[in-house]
């Protein structure tokens, strides 16, 4: 269900942590872990929401893990 959830969102999450994702939510429903991944997915917008400065950044497009 995570990975369903997740679709071609980049991330870094392996087999075996999803396998224990699954142990953990057993008898949770879809839309439980639906609910799951959209708010982990928009914690960083919420950060950046409340940020109150901000420190500009420059990277270089290889130094970018997609």
């Amino acid at each position: 269900m995570f990975k369903l959830h997740l679709g071609n969102t980049p991330h870094s999450i392996s087999e075996e942590e999803f396998r224990d994702l699954g142990k953990r939510t057993e008898g949770y429903s879809g839309a439980d872990i639906s609910i799951v991944v959209r708010d982990a997915l928009m914690q960083p917008v919420r950060k950046v929401q409340t940020a109150t400065h901000f420190r500009k950044v420059s990277l270089k497009l290889a130094d970018v893990k997609l």
